[in-house]
This record gives C-alpha cells, sequence and structure tokens, in this order.
C-alpha cells in the first residue's frame, strides 16, 4: 500500500453526504459540511433531489446513480448521486461525493491526456458507511462496479471487496484498519486490484473509524476511488517532462524556455551559455527582450502568437553578452511542464549563411545572364537598349551578337513592328510570363513566351529577359483542344440523335398510318404531307448529326444550291425582325453542285442568322448566287481556292463587321463574341466543317463599322438535266405475307412497328422484352419467318439476342433496327452477324424494302 502526500490527499478527498430513503442526511465528513456550505443549503432534508435539479451535463448511469458538475463560488464540482445498498441487497438511500476540479488536477491530466475523460475518472467514487452500534451497513452502487464484484447478499461485505486486493495491499489494509478501530482516526493511500479479467488497477482507499465516548467504534466510512489514468498520466507525464529535459540539456542547438506572459528566461542550455556568452545563471534572471532588441509591443505581438501556436518561426538580430549584433532564426513551441505553460524556443545563428546567400544569388544572377548554356534565350537590356544576349537569343531572332549590342530593341524583330511595343511587351513580363507573337528578321511570326526581372549587372540595373519559343508548342497545344472538343461533341450528338430517333420514328411512322386513313380528305392528307416532308428533313438531320458523331460525310447527291437558299429565305422571313430588309440575287438551275441539302441548307441559316445579329434589328441582309470562274488561285480559309468554275454564294450583311484579330479566329470551335450565356461558337465551325466537306473554300471581307461578306466557294457539278425525284410508295412487289417476330423496348415504336408490319401484309407477334422474345422462338422455332429486333434495350443487345436465337434456330433470317450505336453500323454490322441493317426513324417504303431483302425478295 503506497501512503499519499498531503498534497494528493487533498486534492483526492471528497465531500461525502449519505442520505437516508427520505433524503435526510444521515452522515457527512468535514468535506461534506463545506460543500453543503458553499451551496448554500440550508436544510439537510431533500439533499440529493436539490443537488439533483441543479446538476449540468447530467448523465444517468447503468447503476441508476446520476453524475454532473455543479458551479458555486467560482468552483466547479464533479458530483455523482448513487443509489446505496444495504447489507440485504436492497436500495434505501444515497451517498452524494463531490470533487472540486482543481488547477492541480487539471495539470496533471494535460491537455494531451483528455481533460474530459480524466475527470470523469477522477468522479468514480464508490462509498461504504458501517454504523458499529446498530450493525446497519450502507454502500453505493459504484463501490462494487469499482471492484468489479456483483452486488452481495449479506453483511460480509468488507471481507469481500478486502478479498479482492492483492496480497501485500490487503495484509497492510487489514492491519491498519485494526489499529484505528481500537484508537480512531483514520488513514488512506494506493492499493492496486488484479481483477480476474482485465489489467491490474490502482485504487485511492481512506478508511476512516469514530469512537464514541467509551472509545468504542461507533461509524466506519470507507472511500474507493478508481485513480488508474490518472497514476498512468502522472506517470507518462512525468515521462514526457523528463525525456523533454534531457533533450533540452543535451542538445548542441540553442534553446530556451520562456515566461510567455512576463518575457523573462525560465532556462537555458549550455549551447546558449557558449554562443551568448553569459553564464546560464545571469541568463535565468534575464528577459528576452535584453537580447533580441525589439520594442515591447512586438514582443507581446509576437509572444501571443507564440502562444497560440499560430506563429513558429521568427528572424531577429541578437545581442551577444560583448555586444555584437548577429542574425538569428528562432523555431518556438508552446510547451507544458509541471501544468504551467511556456515557450520552447530554438535558436539558430544564420548571420554567415545571409552573407553567403546574398554573394550566391549575385553570383547566379550573373552567370544565368553572361553564360549561354541554358537553351532558353537570354536578353540582357536597359531602357530599350541591347546589353548582351546568349547564342539561343540569337538562334531564335537570326541576328549575331556582335551586330545587335547597343542598338535598340527593335533590332531584334522585323521593321514593320512598332519599336515602342516591342521595348514595352519586353518589360513588361516582369514576374509571371506573358504571351506574345512577333515576327523575326526572316518575315516568319514566331510564338515567344517572355519573362524580365531586374537585377545589378556589373555595377548597374539590368533588365533580364527569359525567352522561350512556343511556336509548335501552341500547334500542338491547339490541335490537341480542337480534337478534344470534336470528340465530346461527336459523344454527345450521338446520345441525342438516339433518343432523337426514337421520337422521330414514331412521329413519321404514325403520319404514315394516318395518310393511309386519310382517305378522300385532301386537305387532311396536305397537312400529313407537310408533317412527313418535315420530318424526312429532320431524318435527313438527324442522320447528318450520326454523320458527325463518327466523322463520316453525309450522303451526297446533284443539288441546285438556288432551291436551297429560296428554302434558307423562307424560313427566314417567318423569323427575321421586319426592320431587317432581305434581299436575294437567285436564279433557279444557275449552280449545282454534288452534295448535301440538308447540310447545306445549315450553313445559309448560320451565316443568315448571325448577320441578323451583327445587324442589332436594323439593316439590309443580301443573299446572292452566280456562277464564278477563278483564273488565279485566291487565298481561302482552306487554303488557295484552285482555278475553276464555281458557284458562289454571297451572304452580305450591313452590321458592325469585325477587326482583324477577331477574323482570324471566327471558324474556331467555342470562340464566340457574344455575351457569355448567348452563345456557343460552334456556328462557324459547324459551317467551316460542311463547306470543306463539299470540297469548298470561303473568303471573309469585313471592317467595324462597314459590315461583313461571307463568300462560299463550291465546286459546280455540270449536269444537263436534274431529275426531280420522285415520290418513293410501297409497290405490291415489297408486300408480303409470312410471321414476323418483332422486339422493341420502347411501347410506343413496337405500337407502331406492328401496325406497318400488318399494313405490308405480314402477321406480326411484338414484345418489349428480348427474354420473351427467346421464349417464344424456344417454343416454336419454325414459326417465324423473320426477326426483327432493336439494338438498344435493357435485358439484352440486339445483336445478343440475334446470337441467341440462331443457336436455337440458325436459319432464322433477322433485320436489326438502331437509332445510333457507336459499336455497330452499315459497314460493320456484317462481322457480328446481322446481314440485315436498317436505321430509324422508321419509314413505310424504306422498311418495306428492308423486311422484304431480309426475308429473301425483291426490293424494288
Amino acid at each position: 500500500m503506497t501512503p499519499m502526500t498531503s498534497s494528493e490527499q487533498q486534492s483526492q478527498c471528497p465531500a461525502i453526504i449519505v442520505t437516508n430513503d427520505q433524503g435526510n442526511v444521515i452522515y457527512c465528513n468535514p468535506e461534506g459540511e463545506r460543500f453543503l456550505g458553499e451551496m448554500e443549503i440550508p436544510s439537510r432534508n431533500g439533499v440529493s433531489v436539490s443537488l439533483l435539479n441543479r446538476l449540468e451535463g447530467e448523465e444517468a448511469t447503468s447503476q441508476g446513480s446520476f453524475r454532473g458538475t455543479v458551479r458555486c463560488s467560482g468552483k466547479v464540482y464533479q458530483v455523482v448521486i448513487s443509489r446505496t445498498v444495504s447489507a440485504n441487497g436492497t436500495g434505501d438511500g444515497t451517498i452524494i461525493s463531490a470533487i472540486p476540479y482543481t488547477q492541480l488536477q487539471i495539470k496533471e491530466i494535460g491537455p494531451e491526456g483528455g481533460t474530459l475523460k480524466g475527470l470523469d475518472s477522477i468522479a468514480r467514487i464508490g462509498v461504504g458507511c458501517v454504523d458499529r452500534v446498530t450493525g446497519y451497513r450502507m454502500w453505493s452502487s459504484s463501490l462494487f462496479e469499482i471492484f468489479g464484484v456483483e452486488v452481495p447478499q449479506g453483511e460480509a461485505i468488507e471481507a469481500l471487496l478486502l478479498d479482492k486486493l492483492e496480497a501485500n495491499d490487503r495484509d497492510i489494509v487489514r492491519s491498519r484498519l485494526s489499529s484505528i478501530r481500537e484508537a480512531g482516526g483514520a488513514f488512506q493511500g494506493e492499493v492496486h486490484v488484479a481483477p480476474n479479467e482485465g489489467p491490474r488497477r490502482v485504487l485511492y482507499l481512506q478508511m476512516e473509524v469514530a469512537l464514541d465516548a467509551e472509545m468504542r467504534p461507533k461509524m466506519e466510512q470507507y472511500i474507493v476511488q478508481d485513480i488508474t489514468e490518472i497514476v498512468q498520466l502522472r506517470k507518462a507525464l512525468h515521462a514526457s517532462e523528463e525525456r523533454f529535459r534531457s533533450f533540452f540539456e543535451q542538445d548542441e542547438s540553442i534553446k530556451f524556455l520562456i515566461d510567455p506572459g512576463t518575457g523573462t528566461i525560465r532556462d537555458a542550455n549550455h549551447s546558449a551559455e557558449v554562443f551568448y556568452g553569459i553564464p546560464r545563471e545571469r541568463l535565468r534572471t534575464m528577459q528576452i527582450r535584453e537580447i533580441n532588441q525589439i520594442s515591447p509591443q512586438e514582443y507581446l505581438q509576437k509572444m501571443a502568437g507564440a502562444s497560440r501556436g499560430e506563429n513558429n518561426y521568427f528572424q531577429f538580430q541578437h545581442r551577444l553578452g560583448n555586444g555584437e549584433l548577429r542574425d538569428v532564426e528562432v523555431f518556438s513551441a508552446p510547451v507544458s511542464l509541471g501544468g504551467e505553460l511556456l515557450i520552447h524556443a530554438n535558436v539558430h545563428d544564420i548571420t554567415d549563411s545571409i552573407k553567403a546567400r546574398k554573394a550566391l544569388e549575385l553570383s547566379q544572377a550573373r552567370l544565368q545572364a553572361f553564360y549561354g548554356f541554358t537553351r532558353e534565350a537570354i536578353l540582357i537590356h536597359h531602357e530599350g537598349t541591347i546589353y548582351d544576349l546568349n547564342e539561343a537569343c540569337e538562334t531564335l531572332f537570326k541576328v549575331r551578337r556582335d551586330e545587335v549590342t547597343g542598338r535598340s530593341l527593335g533590332a531584334l524583330v522585323d521593321p514593320s513592328m512598332a519599336p515602342d511595343w516591342w521595348e514595352k511587351t519586353l518589360c513588361s513580363g516582369r514576374g509571371d510570363p506573358v504571351d506574345v507573337t512577333v515576327t523575326n528578321l526572316e518575315g516568319c511570326a514566331v510564338y515567344l513566351e517572355v519573362a524580365t526581372c531586374e537585377m545589378e549587372w556589373m555595377g548597374s540595373r539590368r533588365c533580364v529577359t527569359s525567352i522561350v519559343d512556343v511556336t509548335a508548342r501552341k500547334a500542338m497545344e491547339e490541335h490537341l483542344r480542337q480534337s478534344q472538343r470534336l470528340g465530346a461533341i461527336g459523344q454527345l450528338a450521338g446520345g441525342v440523335a438516339h433518343d432523337f430517333n426514337n421520337l422521330l420514328g414514331a412521329i413519321m411512322g404514325f403520319t404514315e398510318l394516318a395518310l393511309a386513313e386519310a382517305g378522300g380528305n385532301a386537305e387532311l392528307a396536305e397537312y400529313l404531307q407537310k408533317i412527313r416532308g418535315a420530318s424526312r428533313r429532320a431524318r435527313e438531320l438527324s442522320r447528318q448529326i450520326l454523320a458527325f458523331s463518327r466523322h463520316e460525310a453525309g450522303s451526297r447527291k446533284p443539288v441546285e444550291l438556288a432551291g436551297v437558299l429560296i428554302e434558307t429565305v423562307s424560313f427566314l422571313k417567318g423569323t427575321v425582325p421586319s426592320s431587317i430588309s432581305i434581299t436575294q440575287h437567285v436564279v433557279p438551275g444557275a449552280c449545282r453542285i454534288v452534295g448535301n441539302a440538308t447540310e447545306l441548307l445549315q450553313v445559309f441559316m448560320n451565316l443568315s442568322t448571325n448577320a441578323v445579329q451583327a445587324m442589332q434589328d436594323h439593316g439590309t441582309l443580301t443573299l446572292a448566287l452566280s456562277r464564278h470562274d477563278v483564273v488565279d488561285p485566291v487565298d481561302g480559309y482552306m487554303g488557295p481556292i484552285a482555278p475553276g468554275k464555281y458557284g458562289l454564294v454571297r451572304v452580305k450583311d450591313t452590321g458592325v463587321g469585325m477587326d482583324r484579330d477577331t477574323l482570324s479566329r471566327i471558324f474556331e470551335p467555342y470562340f464566340t463574341t457574344k455575351p457569355a450565356g448567348s452563345g456557343t461558337g460552334l456556328g462557324l465551325a459547324v459551317v467551316f466543317g460542311i463547306v470543306k466537306s463539299h470540297r469548298g473554300n470561303i473568303t471573309v471581307t469585313s471592317m467595324p463599322g462597314k459590315g461583313t461578306t461571307m463568300n462560299l466557294f463550291f465546286p459546280l457539278h455540270e449536269i444537263e438535266e436534274m431529275e426531280a425525284a420522285a415520290p418513293e410508295t410501297v409497290t405490291s412487289a415489297l408486300r408480303g405475307k409470312g410471321h414476323i417476330l418483332l422486339v422493341d423496348d420502347e411501347v410506343v415504336l413496337v405500337e407502331l412497328g406492328q401496325k406497318l408490319v400488318s399494313m405490308l401484309g405480314y402477321t406480326v407477334k411484338a414484345t418489349t422484352s428480348p427474354l420473351k422474345a427467346l421464349e417464344l422462338i424456344s417454343e416454336a422455332p419454325q414459326k417465324y419467318d423473320l426477326l426483327i429486333t432493336d439494338q438498344t434495350m435493357p435485358d439484352m443487345l440486339g445483336t445478343e439476342l440475334i446470337r441467341e436465337a440462331q443457336l436455337i434456330r440458325p436459319d432464322l433470317p433477322v433485320l436489326l433496327i438502331t437509332g445510333y450505336n457507336s459499336k455497330i453500323n452499315k459497314n460493320n454490322a456484317g462481322n457480328q452477324g446481322v446481314r440485315h441493317f436498317y436505321m430509324k426513324p422508321l419509314e413505310l417504303h424504306e422498311f418495306a424494302k428492308a423486311i422484304s431483302a431480309a426475308m429473301g425478295g425483291p426490293t424494288t
């Protein structure tokens, strides 16, 4: 059993109040008397209820006790109200224990030991009382929790608990208990419990015996507290302080311990004594301000930051004992020693390092400016005059060093460039690099990255400019950006086209059905024909999007440019404000080319829309078409326009016009001069792509405030006469008989497909489930003459359904339909076992031809 010191006894001796089942106090130790007085509880009746009402952070334990804190007279008490257990095992009262949170306990626990957890451990107190006159015994339930035993039945409780102590401690406690029963008094100390399971625990034990007038034991009091964690924390703190002290004394670097409030040096190691030339005894009486030469205000500010751990690095000049000033850097951190917050400061002498660094920086600057081993062009200049340049700079600007030294900066670039601009550019790049474009002495445009700094050179201030040729990198970056943008657009376009084709298929199919039902209603038939015509145009647009997403060209056939322009004007008249006049100079039959009418219509509409927006609701839009012979090559955006015969489409506006920089970028993807959110910058990029795919070219003339003219050159296709396309109809040869199994996950398309196939004379079985389709084929493999399936379905792809179906019936004809799929198209469908392939949306005539071809019939 380890005895306790007087300070430990005081800090760990709790206030103990024992009440009966009515809340009346039947026992109270001296600390308990003081506690009740501080709580200002005038009556001892109902004490437990009064305290329970005042508990903060109240917590009920597993044994029905309550734990919390009470604040009074500037103190905070940890209070535990435990039910009691008498000798017969029934609860018939309470034991109240209260411990003040003392500064000593908080310091012992430490900021890294978990203050709340430690204080919670302080409050784990078990209390017992034995009335030696009546034999009455009362024990708090927490006492049995601490000893790790069940609540016993019987009167030998003391013996049961004492048996849990380690043998040596048990013998000492029994001996001391026997002594105080004879003479009265109390004893306390640390004892150890080795439970059946778990680690060895340390308990604080206090036993007190009160004698009556005849010196016989009257009342015995037992107080037990589990202080295992406190002991461990105290040992860890002591070991930590010992390690710190050893490190502090033995480290060769200069170290101080400083009181942040007063600035007093509490301790200094041997290295500090040697460096400052001041004895340690004298250092321990000095203030740090006597060394670091800063004002009191600055000291308070820096100490406050160091105490909070917000600023741990400083640079000062320190004065040594002989008066010499040295440059030092200080690394500081707050540290707790013996419960007191101090500043631990490491001091490093950097006087020589600063001198060496300055010399090195100057040397490196001179070397970098003077020598030409780097691949970067280095130019040294001052107030517009060249003083020096390295070999890389000579190569970049195609000059010789001896020819340009002493001349103006303009000697490096083409004379047409403004020398003032070039000088300003070189001097404005101080700090971060800037990008510029110059024309060298050979007349070639070069992209440069320029960065300038000032330095001491040969005793004078000079500008040193680093110049990097980034022409090749710019070209590669631009090419990569355009490829990535077009790839992203293509992927998005394919997905949109897939969903659009499903919707368009329903529109076109049900329009075909409505036309068949129109009968003699000519007006209704005319409306339906217009819907079908618009749907076909939408289908062409969708196929154009799909072709773009696969980087394929749209279908090409002879097209009369005049017809497309006239259709463009027709569309514009319904959308252009009346304040803008539209003039057209188009002669039908003047120009025929090989192309795609839908793509060309998109080109003319994009250019016209841009022109209207440039005129800001007032002006004249002119669309003209003429034949044009190019005799000599003409520069265009796609390269030189070769001599030959062309159809020239001119789109002219009277709008705001464009400057030269804007003209150079108008066909770049995502480039736009419109406000944010008003344009995507893709319109002219699409125009560029379509014109180029038609083997055409573009020239543009524009000036700010003078309007813009777009000239589109298309190679003519000489055809004597173009035959008008006759409307396609379903001939009797395309009708047929047989059983067809139709599969599509879209309900509306299944319904439409059933009706269209039935109109062609076939018997149709339709389903939205590919799994159901396999089941039907398995039940009657020879029943169906053709399997028609969509490609993209949730449970199974169309190609997977075809593969499984042909395992059941190898000779089953199949027709695969899809709106868009990046992995299958007409070109590679055969590689996946699909001989017959049809692209959505469904149109009766083409659908009939596809079905007939799949079943081995005619296609006309």
